[in-house]
């Protein structure tokens, strides 16, 4: 589950939102010195969203999110209230979960309970209960957990993974059944001096765990030939990653489309070691396209995004108690610029929201080939880290100007002037591995009724798919061949050239093998590929 943390986040600013600020008397000793009221004013213009305000007449960012979150949300159809019942209070700050809790209008749950327990939790008690103060079981079980996703197995192959799943049955089927419900909403409880990113992913650790446990068990159902069952984890898993991206955010949705590709992955694993008849696979095709969409990125950018660069910035103009501690993850020259009395944060913002207007329009694509083609024509015409230019009635300083890019860039938003736009990088990933998935499910039931894999794949349609879907990186045919009595099929990835099906982050799980330098061309390899056994 490495890959998760490469999923459009920017780490600087996902370490800002986790600090608390401890100095408050500093932090009014600043505000006094220097009112960020008085630096920026709140406006359509500078910052989109007017309210609400907090006391020192600056925006509340995370009122602001909140809002929208929370809109048609019920106790009733909240999946994060089962959520709370079924892993306990841990995820939660225990500062705020009186308020947390009261916002969902649920009781607290207890701390001890039949609760879902991450791995490492479930090695804790091991240890305890059988007094062994050796670390060698953490490194067996995280080595079984990483290989336990990625093929069928048995119950005896990886024995540690087995018993973790047995101790969290019940909690995983009280969670099984909340991801049906329509909404997620979690209260943004952002303290005065905060940044707010850090309320959007309290239950990060908790869901993460979930997940690696839900598709453990999918693939050991797979093993023992319980399909349906199998299935059924996967789909769960999809339905909570959807839940879970459904946040105007880039960090939420970046972490959700992570979450929902693991899913994919493994629908395409199902597909190879199960022999799918035509209507199991249509049922399963139905499944994928029955769930609820992600968020565009275009209006992450234009909601949640706005409101995390406005936030940014009002800390860096008001010298909030938490940036003297977090200034070692801030980009240094940021920092410099912000602290310069001649910078006009009007104008930079301004520039910021202008500068955002085009960076919405051109993400606003109906297909992933489409938006990278606009993409890649943008990044031709602007210069690296450069945004479209203000209104010429508007004046900017060299200062101000380079102030917006950073702030820009330093929230994750897409730049113009970088072709692997980590914004962009989850969205593509997800929906070519959707794309790998169908054609999966459809290639088993083409080798369930004809007792081999089709020599094209253009036999698959329109018996097997209602049309042949073309590859989300190009726009054009994926790369497919017949591999013994398997098959190797691929895109040719974000980079958009065939490296015969290599991906140099997958295949080296993050680094070359030790008596291996790569070379710049391994490590540009990028393609996003299934394979089934060549036997």
């Amino acid at each position: 589950m490495k890959h998760l943390f490469c999923t459009g986040l920017i780490l600087p600013f996902l370490i800002l939102g986790l600090l608390r600020a401890d100095e408050p008397q500093k932090h009014e000793a600043a505000r006094k010195n220097r009112p960020a009221a008085s630096l920026i004013r709140i406006s359509p213009e500078t910052t989109r969203f007017t309210g609400p305000l907090r006391s020192d007449g600056t925006l509340d960012c995370a009122g602001a999110l909140d809002r929208m979150l929370r809109q048609g949300v019920t106790p009733a159809n909240n999946a994060a209230v089962p959520f709370w019942q079924a892993t306990g209070p841990k995820g939660v700050p225990a500062e705020i979960r009186k308020e947390f809790f009261q916002q969902l209008q649920m009781e607290q749950p207890p701390e001890q309970g039949e609760h879902f327990l991450c791995l490492w939790e479930f090695l804790n008690q091991e240890r305890e209960r059988e007094k062994d103060p050796s670390e060698s079981r953490r490194d067996e079980a995280y080595r079984q957990l990483e290989e336990a996703q990625k093929q069928p197995w048995a119950r005896e192959d990886y024995s540690i993974i087995a018993r973790w799943i047995r101790q969290n049955e019940k909690p995983m089927s009280i969670l099984q059944e909340a991801s049906r419900r329509p909404k997620y909403y979690q209260p943004m409880i952002s303290k005065d001096g905060d940044l707010f990113v850090g309320s959007l992913i309290s239950d990060m650790q908790v869901f993460r765990d979930y997940g690696c446990c839900l598709l453990c068990r999918a693939m050991m159902k797979i093993h023992e030939d319980k399909i349906p069952e199998a299935w059924e984890d996967i789909l769960t898993w999809h339905r909570w990653a959807r839940l879970y991206g459904s946040s105007p955010m880039l960090v939420t949705s970046g972490l959700g489309r992570g979450f929902d590709y693991d899913a994919l992955r493994a629908g395409a694993i199902l597909a190879a070691n199960a022999p799918f008849s035509r209507s199991q696979a249509q049922k399963c095709l139905a499944d994928i396209e029955s769930l609820t969409p992600f968020p565009p990125l275009s209006r992450v950018c234009d909601r949640g995004q706005r409101l995390e660069l406005v936030d940014i910035a009002l800390d860096l103009a008001e010298k909030r108690p938490a940036l003297e501690k977090i200034k070692r993850f801030m980009n240094k020259e940021l920092v410099a610029l912000a602290g310069d009395a001649k910078i006009d944060w009007n104008a930079t913002l301004r520039y910021c929201q202008n500068s955002l207007d085009h960076v919405v329009k051109e993400l606003d694509q109906p297909t992933v080939a489409q938006l990278m083609q606009t993409w890649n024509a943008l990044c031709k015409e602007s210069p690296k880290g450069k945004y479209p230019p203000l209104n010429p009635a508007d004046r900017l300083s060299e200062k101000d100007r380079k102030l917006a890019d950073l702030l820009i860039q330093g929230v994750g938003i897409p730049s113009p002037g970088t072709k692997m736009a980590v914004g962009l990088f989850p969205l593509i990933r997800g929906e070519t591995q959707r794309q790998l998935t169908r054609l999966a499910l459809a290639l088993s039931a083409y080798k369930t009724e004809k007792g081999a894999y089709p020599d094209d794949l253009s036999a698959l349609a329109p018996r097997y798919l209602p049309d042949l879907p073309p590859d989300p990186c190009t726009g054009g045919p994926w790369h497919y061949r017949r591999q013994g009595e398997g098959f190797v099929l691929y895109s040719v990835g974000q980079n958009q050239k065939d490296d015969g099906g290599k991906n140099y982050l997958a295949d080296n799980n993050y680094h070359p093998p030790e008596d291996h330098a790569a070379t710049k061309e391994e490590i540009s390899a990028d393609d996003i590929a299934i394979r089934t056994p060549s036997k």
